[in-house]
């Protein structure tokens, strides 16, 4: 049998909540929320720190649909200082516009940047491909930005990390302070 729930999460520390449908064969699971900002509430407090209520079975998936939307306007749990909650629920439509601007703020947290950031700390990019990206965007940049480009790179030195293998370059002055870390110049 599939139960269509509504449920709410509460975090014991802050009091903020989350709204969510959840559709289960078992209706004690341990599910509390996949939303963004839930999860990140989660992954702070710890999972012991919620606690879930079943606030209502629907019958079907479109009254559970209609049946978010209810309760997340009832506890008003889109407003940040109340709830976790960043869309209206329901999944009947296109996101509003303040749906898209939350979620655009959740992705924008140092958090989320700090992530990135880890993830593309080793990445080097192929000549070919840099060659590439040049090509597709030189015929878009005005004269201004072609010219400020070449000022830009004017006494920087190609450098690379001996531990990581990261490449950058690197203005004149900082050259001793890059070498002292582990950077050695290119030859090209």
């Amino acid at each position: 049998m599939k139960y269509y729930t509504i449920y709410k999460t509460t975090c014991q520390p802050t009091g903020k909540i989350y709204i969510g449908q959840h559709t289960t064969s078992k209706i004690d699971d341990r599910y509390i929320g996949s939303g963004k900002i839930i999860k990140n509430a989660i992954k702070k407090y710890g999972r012991h720190n919620f606690t879930k209520d079943i606030l209502e079975v629907c019958d079907t998936l479109e009254i559970q649909n209609i049946r978010e939307e209810y309760w997340i306007q009832l506890f008003d749990s889109r407003n940040p200082e109340i709830g976790y909650n960043i869309d209206t629920g329901g999944y009947l439509g296109p996101r509003s516009d303040l749906a898209r601007k939350n979620i655009s703020n959740a992705n924008k947290s140092a958090d989320k940047r700090n992530k990135i950031s880890v993830t593309l700390m080793n990445h080097v990019v192929k000549d070919i491909t840099r060659d590439k990206i040049r090509e597709s965007i030189l015929p878009t940049m005005t004269p201004e930005r072609k010219q400020f480009q070449r000022n830009n790179m004017l006494g920087r030195k190609k450098m690379r990390c001996i531990e990581t293998g990261k490449c950058s370059h690197i203005r004149a002055d900082d050259i001793q302070h890059y070498i002292n870390n582990g950077w050695i110049l290119c030859v090209n």
